[in-house]
């Protein structure tokens, strides 16, 4: 599986902000966003939006 690295932009009524990065294990580039996603959303309720705004590839080795 590869491991990525991404940047989740998140707005909402109380206003926006950049989330930390997220790693994610997983074995599709798509369905690896998704997963960010729900975890960003889980993480932060007062957000209602939530974008991956940059992703990078992280080397197992």
């Amino acid at each position: 599986m590869a491991k990525y690295e991404m940047l989740i932009a998140a707005s909402g009524k109380c206003g926006s902000a950049l989330l930390p990065c997220v790693v994610v294990d997983e074995k599709g580039i798509r369905r690896a966003a998704v997963r960010a996603k729900a975890m960003a959303r889980a993480c932060y309720p007062e957000y209602e939006k939530f974008n991956v705004v940059k992703m990078k590839v992280i080397s197992n080795g």
